[in-house]
């Protein structure tokens, strides 16, 4: 019981700290929410190039698999595929399972913990995206998996137009949810 309490403690510090010590929210209007649906057949086939490139980014250790605690046995997840209008600019919410014994502080009450990430990705062919990983705010250390899913969607359609820099201007302007994120600043920032 203390231990969860510990990850949350520390899971809300970071979100705090994150937002330069102003946690809020701001909702998406609703005139704005993104709710851009594809075929199965186009979610399933991103899905497995998504996952592939994810899997060679684990294997290098590179992006949010830098950690050592992942290994070949990790298991990687896509949570959800965000679309922009034209289904050529992605964002990725992907969850990553590992065995609790892969920790340094391990809580024997689970066989496994999950960490959650977001990518951002630009289709670069019909089969495949540039990803680049969206860092800013990575929850991890959970035991359940719908809890951990939820709180990335939050922190990413709640609290990302919330950051502000050191000038108190909007780093991002937009929630991922908002269907402006994919032309503004926030999306400008990783491509074009």
């Amino acid at each position: 019981m203390m231990k969860a309490m510990f990850r949350y403690i520390i899971f809300f510090l970071f979100a705090f700290t994150s937002c330069n010590g102003k946690s809020q929210q701001i909702e998406t209007p609703n005139e704005f929410i993104n709710i851009m649906k594809v075929s199965d057949s186009t979610y399933v086939k991103d899905s497995t190039t998504i996952l592939a490139a994810l899997y060679s980014k684990l294997g290098k250790h590179e992006s949010s698999f830098y950690n050592k605690e992942y290994f070949d046995s990790t298991k990687l997840i896509i949570d959800k595929i965000f679309y922009d209008s034209t289904e050529n600019k992605i964002a990725v919410f992907v969850l990553v399972e590992n065995p609790t014994s892969r920790q340094k502080y391990p809580n024997l009450n689970y066989k496994v913990y999950y960490s959650a990430y977001c990518y951002l990705g630009k289709r670069t062919s019909a089969n495949d995206f540039e990803l680049k990983w969206f860092n800013t705010f990575y929850p991890i250390n959970f035991n359940n998996k719908q809890e951990i899913s939820d709180a990335i969607e939050q922190l990413y359609f709640t609290e990302l137009a919330a950051i502000i820099d050191g000038d108190d201007q909007p780093v991002y302007h937009y929630n991922l949810n908002d269907k402006r994120f994919w032309t503004g600043f926030g999306w400008k920032k990783f491509f074009d």
